[in-house]
């Protein structure tokens, strides 16, 4: 106003990630014998991934400060002076990640009258970095330029037998065991601001096997199958706001902070079976069903961390929280049981239709790591678990953290089961020597919108008498302040598709 400039106090930004990917493949195949093939893989990628926090709308200011409001009013790059930032402009974070790999890949297989015998051999190299464009205030020596790099080599084997019991019958086993490099977003704990690598972090082994038995008829196709797969040493980093202060409601005895939370060492068992059949009931329609019945869950306590965006001189930001107590909870995410109904009628006219009925089920909250570990249930004032207390907001009588009060406030939630109606229909047409083809499908047609796509606990106050006191406050009519964040699907929703084909 009157002709001065003036600074945003509120800014609309968005959080942009630009990839590019430079990716070379060598392909050799050749026939050893008339039933019997080889094949060999090169593959080289390399990835550049630009990362950034730009300004979107200054919402009618002029320009905002790229200052850490949470952090004294420091500026996210102490090597800038000019700490104005207008609408195209990055601020807050700026950096970037490389990543280049090279796999080889020797694959044969063998066709023999009642056999069927495939097997590969496969390794990879890769190298990660970090590339830093904003010296951090808190971090003045680790967060601008390169980082060390991390090198992970990976190996691993694969195998299919087929027995061909005639020829629409066959029982098919696959197995593979390999190890898995950790993404980009594993190896570094928080890449926003420094280039501290996650403890622990290695590659993940892989042990998959399933058997099946296959049916192709020409009215009835049925494939029956069991599989085991475990995951080791898996790693899981949550990112979120720690209310903290130093009281009782803080999770690590620390000022309100930024934290990285870090799940390292994790095992993970899946496991189930799955039907899929189809019906021809008539030359134009088919009935399918599918079902698939899992359990997948965590089999080992491994170790959790934190790292906090704080000032070192208030207090030790990394801290290691021991063993999270996870063993037997479930795996988050996806629906461990599921059925599918559907018919589909194929016009002799080059049109068709489809329709689906399914239901869901078995499907779970993704857990706080630091709820499950020791300090939940311990006063950092006094190091013993908490006593029986007084609501801090609320004033209702708070427990003892004893195993029982603690294990019924901490049930991994379960998502009530949900059942989905889509539909799809489609036609094709000859244009000339030209194909044209138009497809549109409805789903969630009941627009049912409670079903929970996902979800997670708020780790905000990882303690047991905040906790107990939300909870408590909720049952009585009130409201949970730290309630868990769900995702619910958007309701019925369209899709149209036009193709051309020539």
């Amino acid at each position: 106003m009157n002709g001065e400039k003036r600074g945003a106090i509120y800014t609309m930004v968005e959080d942009v990630n630009e990839d590019k990917t430079f990716n070379y493949s060598s392909h050799f195949d050749t026939m050893l014998q008339p039933n019997w093939k080889l094949n060999l893989n090169f593959n080289y990628q390399n990835l550049k991934s630009d990362n950034f926090r730009r300004v979107s709308d200054l919402l009618g200011a002029d320009f905002a400060y790229n200052l850490n409001a949470f952090g004294g009013d420091n500026p996210y790059n102490v090597d800038d002076t000019n700490v104005e930032v207008r609408e195209g402009d990055r601020t807050q974070y700026n950096y970037l990640l490389y990543r280049s790999s090279y796999a080889l890949n020797a694959s044969t297989e063998l066709d023999l009258p009642k056999w069927n015998v495939m097997g590969s051999i496969f390794s990879s190299y890769s190298e990660s970095q970090r590339d830093g464009k904003y010296r951090h205030h808190y971090y003045l020596n680790t967060s601008k330029g390169k980082s060390g790099i991390y090198d992970a080599l990976d190996g691993g084997v694969k195998g299919r037998v087929t027995y061909k019991i005639d020829g629409r019958n066959f029982i098919v086993y696959n197995g593979a065991f390999f190890s898995v490099a950790p993404t980009l977003n594993e190896i570094f704990v928080n890449p926003r601001v420094n280039e501290r690598m996650t403890p622990g972090v290695s590659n993940q082994i892989i042990n998959s096997n399933d058997l099946g038995y296959i049916h192709r008829g020409q009215v009835l196709k049925i494939r029956l199958s069991g599989y085991y797969t475990t995951i080791s040493n898996s790693t899981d980093i949550s990112r979120y706001y720690l209310e903290g202060g130093g009281d009782d409601n803080s999770a690590i005895g620390a000022p309100n902070a930024f934290i990285a939370e870090v799940l390292s060492g994790a095992d993970k068992r899946y496991m189930g079976v799955e039907l899929g059949l189809d019906v021809k009931v008539t030359p134009t329609l088919n009935a399918n069903l599918v079902a698939s019945v899992g359990d997948y869950e965590y089999t080992n306590n491994p170790k959790a961390y934190s790292y906090s965006d704080v000032d070192r001189t208030y207090f030790a930001a990394d801290q290691e929280f021991g063993e999270a107590n996870i063993k037997g909870l479930k795996v988050a995410g996806t629906p461990q049981k599921a059925f599918s109904l559907g018919l589909k009628y194929n016009s002799t006219k080059f049109w068709w239709l489809g329709v689906s009925a399914n239901y869901l089920m078995d499907q779970y909250l993704d857990f706080s790591v630091i709820n499950r570990t020791a300090n939940f249930y311990t006063n950092p004032r006094t190091g013993d678990i908490y006593t029986a207390t007084t609501g801090e907001y609320t004033g209702f009588d708070i427990p003892e953290a004893n195993a029982e009060n603690v294990a019924a406030l901490l049930k991994q939630q379960k998502f009530d089961d949900q059942f989905m109606l889509n539909a799809n229909a489609g036609k094709s047409f000859l244009i000339g020597k030209y194909r044209m083809g138009v497809s549109v499908s409805v789903n969630n047609i009941l627009n049912n919108r409670d079903y929970v796509t996902g979800g997670f606990e708020q780790g905000r106050k990882s303690n047991f008498a905040a906790s107990y006191e939300d909870n408590l406050n909720a049952e009585k009519g009130g409201y949970a302040l730290f309630a868990p964040k769900l995702w619910y699907d958007r309701g019925t929703t369209f899709f149209a598709n036009v193709y051309l084909r020539f």
